[in-house]
């Protein structure tokens, strides 16, 4: 069963080693004298080009730099040729071409040629990608222990994918090593602070939930903002939810961690985790986990409504009992055929996306929305909205769809209010009830720490000439940049466009903001 039947952010799957998203594409870097204006590029191609007809190898990759920004036909060329001739650098991105299609017939057993080819001269990205093609068994006899050895040639060169792959070996006891929670986490926090987005993003949920840390809620707020900030789409997600969770005085620190991890960054520094949490019995923690489950499991057969939920989201997640979707289902559906409102829209959310077990049901998906949304349900009620306005499995109607969204709004759904609000936006020039119903419901999400609408309100109080507020428009999108890291571009174009009194009044605006926010949850 997906995990609809979760909604909360910590709810989360244990981390895997992620080979797809391990190794980015590579990094080419021109020749320094390329962007030296004292110096005759053609006449400096024509020796590289000399050189390289040669067979020097570093000089073939200098003049496939030389075209880097283009991708044209002479970087496709060099790059190939300097690959042929054995430079490292270009045989790792002469892999990822060949591998992904990219100026070549896609070609992945060849383009694995190169990325061993790379490693074993010692190229940390292709050593990466090694591990992961040891780990996915894809063109290689799967082997965890020989990825394992790839990943540590990549680390032993700050390879962040390839460290944060490790913490993942140690987290789940892959590849012959022993779990370890502690140990994983510092690997987790190594990588993260080398920039691995997907490493800030499990630092900050394990801080979150003190796994192999003690819970630290500014830190996890910290190193989910520097992972957002980066423009990764699930850290910009996660964030909302996490902001959710911590007060303003935690809010506080966690501005002032922010400022001193990014210091240690630029300066390349590191500090290890903050309160590893002390160890914990595995094996006693999987027998309570175990005696729960069957506890539950012994209410839901004699008729438990909850316990019926409970023990479909134990088979889910696998908590307590082996993961199996399959065995989820059924129980899902006992509870909800019996009115519990969460299991309706569990069932719902399956039928809507389906699985490996349950075809996608559009209309079924919408009788069970329906079932729980009639018991107020907010989620079924903004799904339904949804659904109403995109014509998912049912004809569009902009009616009904109007009136689910605004339900959920008035029963304090942020997203509902944000797309409510989106709808009136668009009517606000030409009638004013609209762009009334629009500030009502853009202030209704943002006061709810809603990025987009955080953003969207500071916006229309720019272009509205109604309310031409703009230190109070500025002022709500730096609580969004503040708060989230969100849109931090677009901001700083409206500050420039300001006088620096108001700006200082919006930053001040912008504390207060927060400050009435975080104090009211």
């Amino acid at each position: 069963m997906p995990l609809p039947l979760l909604l909360s952010i910590f709810l989360l799957t244990i981390p895997q080693a992620n080979p797809e998203a391990s190794t980015p594409a590579p990094e080419v870097v021109a020749p320094e004298s390329e962007t030296d204006v004292t110096v005759d590029h053609t006449k400096l191609i024509a020796e590289l080009q000399a050189k390289a007809e040669k067979g020097d190898a570093k000089a073939a990759f200098d003049l496939a730099s030389f075209y880097h920004e283009e991708k044209n036909e002479k970087f496709i060329e060099w790059t190939k040729k300097a690959a042929e001739l054995g430079n490292p650098d270009a045989e790792n991105i002469y892999a990822f071409m060949l591998s992904g299609g990219i100026g070549f017939p896609k070609n992945e057993a060849e383009g694995f040629n190169y990325y061993l080819r790379a490693a074993k001269k010692g190229q940390p990205d292709a050593q990466a990608s090694v591990g992961d093609e040891y780990l996915l068994g894809k063109l290689v006899q799967k082997d965890e222990k020989e990825a394992l050895r790839w990943y540590q040639l990549a680390a032993d060169q700050n390879q962040a994918t390839a460290i944060n792959n490790i913490g993942s070996f140690y987290l789940n006891g892959q590849g012959g090593l022993k779990k370890d929670e502690q140990k994983a986490m510092e690997y987790f926090v190594r990588a993260a602070f080398l920039d691995s987005a997907m490493a800030q993003n499990t630092v900050a949920i394990n801080y979150g939930t003190g796994q192999g840390v003690e819970k630290n809620m500014p830190e996890a707020f910290a190193w989910m903002w520097i992972a957002a900030s980066g423009d990764d789409p699930n850290a910009q997600e996660n964030i909302l939810h996490l902001a959710k969770e911590i007060t303003y005085e935690q809010f506080l620190q966690a501005q002032k961690r922010i400022q001193k991890i990014i210091a240690l960054q630029k300066e390349g520094k590191q500090e290890p985790p903050i309160c590893p949490r002390p160890s914990v019995n595995d094996d006693q923690a999987g027998q309570k986990l175990a005696e729960e489950f069957q506890s539950q499991l012994s209410k839901a057969q004699k008729g438990d409504i909850q316990a019926q939920y409970q023990v479909a989201q134990a088979y889910a997640l696998g908590k307590g009992v082996k993961q199996n979707f399959q065995e989820a289902f059924p129980w899902c559906q006992k509870a909800a055929e019996s009115g519990l409102a969460e299991a309706q829209f569990s069932l719902a959310q399956t039928y809507r996306i389906g699985d490996d077990f349950v075809q996608p049901n559009p209309p079924e998906a919408v009788r069970w929305y329906k079932k729980a949304a009639e018991q107020k349900n907010i989620e079924s009620l903004y799904a339904l909205g949804i659904i109403y306005d995109s014509g998912d499995g049912v004809e569009k109607d902009e009616a009904k769809s109007l009136a689910y969204y605004r339900e959920a709004a008035d029963l304090g759904h942020a997203q509902a209010q944000h797309n409510l609000a989106t709808y009136y936006f668009s009517r606000a020039d030409k009638e004013p009830s609209s762009r009334e119903l629009m500030f009502k419901y853009y202030t209704l999400a943002a006061k709810q720490m809603h990025a987009r609408s955080m953003m969207a309100l500071g916006v229309s109080y720019f272009v509205m000439e109604t309310s031409p507020d703009k230190v109070e428009g500025l002022a709500w999108m730096m609580a969004a940049v503040q708060c989230f890291a969100y849109k931090k571009d677009l901001v700083d174009k409206f500050k420039d466009q300001e006088s620096p009194e108001d700006v200082a009044k919006a930053r001040e605006r912008a504390t207060q903001i927060i400050s009435q926010i975080m104090k009211q949850k």
